[in-house]
């Protein structure tokens, strides 16, 4: 009987019909948002043996939306005793290959160090066990782009995905992903910001901002994109991702890149100017422009 959410909506009222689909939407991703990082919760300090396979499902979702290195690890360990225990349910091989992947788009860690065939095998396996499951769509999405720079796949699942549901925002978040870093860049920062104004306290707002902010600045827009990665950065400091994108940013202000923090920050993440092949860019101008922001900024080679 307690309330666990509420907010308030504005739009506009004349076109009914069309305010009600966008309050339903909104409704429907923010309930979603708080089961699957809060409900968790309850759980997250429980030891994975003692636990349900939902229960483990649950405390995954929990520690994966924190988005943070221990957090993540802690996730794998517990969606690899998840997918033992029910190695044909197809939410848990779909959460258990993002765990396996979710370093790469982070920039915590290269493609090359991770298995990617037997990650993506997991992926479609997921799809095959859960046909009508949205998440197992965007799942092997997320994996096909940033694993496999496959802008034609991502865009395939992300879209089975939102035939399965129309509301699901992390397949909106796929498509504008593919239009930013398939060349489509202006009309993917403005997909990526409707996502952000739409669920603002969402915890993968701060990797959205990063991810944005970098298309700012691939772009050109350097003032927008600043100001997306210093909000990116503030919240979540200690995120690979989220030093990259500000170091980018900031490739135009030199009170920035010329003092002792940021190069504090430089040194403790190991950054450099080849990070930004990290990016699953389909032009090879969009990837050199990025670098070309790093080495402006002054970061080693």
């Amino acid at each position: 009987g307690d309330t666990c959410w509420s907010t308030k909506i504005d739009g506009d009222a004349d076109d009914t019909f069309a305010f009600i689909d966008d309050v339903v939407w909104q409704v429907g991703a923010a309930i979603r948002v708080q089961i699957n990082s809060h409900a968790g919760e309850a759980f997250a300090t429980e030891p994975d043996e003692a636990l349900s396979e939902q229960q483990l499902l649950s405390k995954a979702a929990f520690l994966m939306h924190q988005y943070d290195t221990k957090k993540m690890t802690l996730a794998l360990e517990t969606m690899t005793l998840a997918v033992a225990k029910a190695p044909e349910n197809p939410m848990t091989l779909a959460m258990y290959s993002y765990a396996l992947m979710q370093r790469v788009p982070l920039a915590m860690e290269p493609v090359e160090n991770i298995d990617v065939e037997n990650i993506l095998l997991l992926a479609d396996k997921a799809v095959h066990f859960g046909p009508m499951v949205d998440y197992a769509f965007h799942n092997r999405a997320r994996i096909r782009l940033w694993l496999k720079r496959d802008h034609a796949g991502c865009r395939q699942d992300a879209n089975r995905a939102l035939e399965i549901n129309p509301g699901f925002h992390f397949a909106n978040e796929d498509l504008a992903l593919v239009e930013l870093f398939g060349g489509e860049i202006v009309s993917g920062i403005e997909s990526l910001r409707e996502i952000i104004q739409q669920l603002p306290t969402h915890p993968s707002t701060p990797y959205r901002s990063s991810i944005l902010s970098i298309g700012c600045a691939v772009e050109g827009d350097l003032d927008r994109a600043l100001t997306s990665a210093i909000d990116a950065y503030e919240r979540k400091p200690d995120v690979r991702l989220h030093a990259l994108a500000y170091a980018a940013a900031a490739s135009g202000t030199s009170s920035i890149t010329g003092s002792r923090e940021f190069q504090k920050m430089v040194d403790s993440h190991g950054i450099t100017v080849l990070d930004a092949n990290y990016f699953p860019f389909a032009r090879e101008k969009d990837t050199l422009a990025l670098a070309g922001l790093l080495e402006r900024s002054g970061l080693p080679a």
